[in-house]
């Protein structure tokens, strides 16, 4: 079931987000690398309507920071 604008809109309020407008035109986006995923661990990858996708997410996205250069509490 997909979400309204507004039920959107109530979803990213809490986090200080504000919906400025849904990209209602198909999305062009990069091709994807040998494999099919951007430097993702095979138990970060969620469907978007997996009930943990948020946390699947978070995980990756603080894998990946950990891991790079701009992490301060990575050696070196």
């Amino acid at each position: 079931m997909a979400l309204t604008d507004t039920e959107m809109g109530v979803l990213l309020a809490p986090a200080g987000l504000r919906l400025v407008e849904r990209v209602r035109h198909a999305v062009r986006l990069p091709p994807l690398p040998e494999g099919g995923r951007f430097g993702s661990e095979p138990d970060e990858v969620a469907d978007v309507d997996d009930p943990d996708f948020a946390d699947k997410v978070n995980a990756g996205w603080h894998r990946m920071f950990r891991s790079s250069r701009w992490c301060p509490w990575t050696a070196g």
